[in-house]
């Protein structure tokens, strides 16, 4: 989670991005409930193949990380990498590089407490649902303290320099609390137009669900469990 605020004009009070690797989650996130949804490849890889295919990308741009000058050496190699890639080819979304590169631990720990957050949040304010929506959701997960995970943002590639789908000032900042969310389940409510741009977003908005949908998540370690 990036935080409870306003991200305009991207929309979303908590996400810069939202990766799904099934198009038609992406299309009714970007049609109906203004997400900034974009359609995503996640693919786990060896450390030392990360390491190998792209040793440029590994020190760039996250000066507090460990290894960096200064900083202190890594204490153990992880168990894999695991890729995201932007791959939605509408209206210049996509990307040629990895969004970013992730480095998953390679020891095993136990599930923290399983607890319940409600946490209201928003959407629209984007081209294709141009008002606000509003909706509860019920977040019950496991949490833990953990530390960060290494994540490298590799150099955009040319001509993608200024594309808003470069991430790297939201994912290179030093991390201040890192939290793992694992086995997440997530119920969410109808959302409530607060601002209608226009009377057809209010019929797409009641279209969006008929009564509470239900969408289950694991965490990519903590399922390996």
């Amino acid at each position: 989670m990036a935080g409870l605020v306003w991200n305009p004009p991207t929309s979303c009070a908590w996400a810069a991005r939202v990766f799904v690797n099934n198009r038609e989650a992406r299309d009714h996130g970007v049609r109906h409930v203004g997400l900034p949804s974009r359609l995503g490849a996640f693919s786990l890889v060896p450390a030392a193949a990360a390491g190998a295919a792209a040793p440029e990308q590994r020190s760039g741009g996250n000066w507090w990380l460990p290894g960096a000058p200064g900083g202190k050496q890594s204490a153990a190699a992880p168990a894999g990498v695991l890729e995201l890639r932007n791959t939605d080819t509408g209206r210049g979304r996509g990307l040629s590089t990895p969004v970013c590169l992730v480095e998953l631990p390679a020891a095993q720990r136990a599930l923290g407490p399983r607890i319940t957050l409600s946490l209201p949040s928003f959407s629209g304010g984007t081209p294709e649902v141009p008002g606000l929506l509003r909706y509860a959701c019920d977040l019950t997960t496991h949490v833990g303290l953990v530390a960060p995970l290494r994540v490298t943002v590799p150099p955009a590639a040319r001509g993608e320099e200024e594309s808003p789908e470069q991430l790297g000032a939201v994912l290179g900042g030093r991390p201040l609390l890192c939290i793992e969310f694992a086995q997440m389940e997530m119920r969410v409510e109808e959302p409530e137009a607060l601002v209608l741009a226009n009377t057809s977003q209010a019929g797409a908005a009641s279209g969006w669900a008929t009564a509470r949908t239900t969408a289950s998540v694991t965490a990519a370690w903590g399922s390996r469990a």
